[in-house]
């Protein structure tokens, strides 16, 4: 049975954000029903309290955001999460959604930003007063459930692929990569580089403040490298091929070629 619930789950998609936010409304349901050790083995591993006793009251893509569980006696928000796979931190009125959303909840209210997928590697949040969970995090405070629950087991297998896929691509493993979504391989490889990058430059200021993206339809995976004096950037093209890029453009009216240029640098 668990195995059918796990391909339930990939047929659905993965990147599908509203699975994941929906499996912990789940877990809130169970609490309200009186089972109420997977929610609580599932905060604690995160790091989050549950210190209400009342019945809990999952409210899904309240004021926009993904997921606000509050207490059923006093409706008061209880926790607040925003659930990101492969996308990530979007615009909201003007201003990063880790900004503008914990503004629309109580001063207080514990705020979890979660990332299962590629999403992590573009950038970290921008707001200071959420807390960023990451695969690894959720993964751990998945396993730290004791259920026979085929659907919370299932879930957990399906996290616990996306640990090993996410390995696979840090390692240049290539087994398995016909299971992978779209280019999200290309861009676990180029982000987990871009965070070594970072590691190794930490306290160096050398103009480098670089950021993982894609481009196109294909799409192209881009690590930029930030704004310095001479923008380079490391491309993976639709056709797998990784090339270091410079950028020429301010050469486009100069009589001397850019591919001497190039070629002198």
């Amino acid at each position: 049975m668990g195995s059918i619930v796990a391909n339930f789950f990939r047929s659905v998609g993965y990147a599908a954000e509203n699975v994941h936010s929906g499996m912990i409304a789940y877990l809130c349901d169970l609490w309200s029903e009186g089972e109420r050790q997977p929610l609580r083995s599932f905060l604690d591993g995160l790091g989050v309290s549950l210190e209400t006793a009342n019945d809990l009251r999952p409210v899904r893509e309240w004021r926009q955001i993904d997921l606000v569980v509050r207490d059923k006696e006093d409706d008061s928000p209880v926790l607040a999460i925003e659930m990101k796979v492969d996308s990530h931190e979007g615009m909201v009125g003007g201003e990063p959604q880790t900004i503008a959303y914990p503004k629309r909840l109580p001063e207080g209210t514990r705020f979890l930003f979660v990332t299962l997928g590629v999403g992590e590697f573009y950038h970290a949040p921008q707001g200071k007063l959420v807390e960023w969970l990451r695969l690894r995090d959720f993964h751990e405070a998945l396993r730290s459930i004791s259920t026979d629950d085929c659907f919370i087991e299932a879930w957990k297998e399906v996290i616990g692929d996306e640990v090993d896929h996410r390995d696979r691509c840090f390692s240049a493993e290539p087994s398995r990569i016909e299971e992978y979504r779209g280019q999200t391989r290309n861009l676990y490889f180029l982000g987990h580089l871009k965070e070594k990058l970072i590691e190794s430059l930490s306290g160096r200021d050398i103009g480098i403040d670089p950021f993982v993206y894609t481009r196109g339809r294909g799409p192209d995976t881009i690590l930029y490298f930030g704004r310095c004096k001479l923008p380079a950037y490391l491309e993976i093209n639709q056709n797998g091929r990784l090339n270091l890029k410079v950028y020429l453009g301010d050469l486009e009216e100069e009589e001397q070629p850019k591919r001497e240029r190039a070629q002198k640098a």
